[in-house]
């Protein structure tokens, strides 16, 4: 009877937070909420593009003339967070999703600040916890200061997705396994400079418990 293969068991003398990462739980809740934000804002944003458009124009982004660059903003990003969310959701290009993500969170939210901040100068008796209107996300009328917070939350978690060098539960790992130049562990998934035939220093060394036959 063959002997089943053994059993790798890895390092332990790694850093906790970089054990917690390899185990691919933080980067598929953060892949997980991020998908669901950004597709569901994408949709809502699809079914009525007219009031996309109007919300946008409140902005002052972009000049109302030409209108080109507005139009294409209204046809584009919902598209984008669409891909991007699905792209995430399947563990695929992830980092590159990431940084899309993060591209239009963050003048996205300094553009929600500078649109309360204005409301708050019309009306000097007008806290700011008190802020509220149409962001334009798909979402309705929301209270500022808890947009803000979510906004901040979805860019932390849009950071971690960006550095994580995991990709457990990912997609991406087993297109990668296929590269010749592979960059992620075909065992644990974990990225690593150096790798010998798919595998990494932490693997390729790690003990080996032979399996109960």
């Amino acid at each position: 009877m063959i002997a089943p293969h053994p059993m790798i068991v890895p390092k332990l003398h790694d850093s906790p937070l970089r054990r917690f990462d390899a185990t691919g739980l933080p980067l598929l809740i953060a892949r997980l909420v991020l998908a669901y934000i950004f597709i569901t804002f994408g949709v809502a944003k699809l079914a009525d593009p007219f009031m996309f458009l109007k919300m946008l124009r409140l902005y002052h982004l972009y000049p109302e003339s030409p209108p080109y660059f507005m139009n294409l903003t209204v046809i584009v990003l919902p598209w984008l967070e669409i891909v991007t969310g699905t792209a995430l959701l399947i563990g695929l290009r992830v980092r590159g999703a990431a940084l899309i993500q993060l591209l239009m969170l963050v003048p996205f939210t300094i553009a929600v600040l500078r649109r309360a901040f204005e409301m708050m100068r019309l009306d000097p008796n007008l806290p700011f916890s008190l802020v509220k209107f149409d962001c334009g996300c798909g979402s309705g009328e929301e209270i500022i200061w808890r947009k803000t917070l979510l906004n901040s939350a979805l860019i932390i978690l849009a950071a971690y997705a960006l550095f994580s060098r995991t990709r457990r539960f990912c997609l991406e790992r087993f297109f990668d396994s296929r590269q010749f130049d592979s960059h992620y562990c075909h065992l644990c998934g974990y990225s690593s400079p150096r790798l010998a035939n798919g595998v990494c220093d932490r693997c390729i060394s790690a003990p080996l418990i032979p399996a109960q036959s």
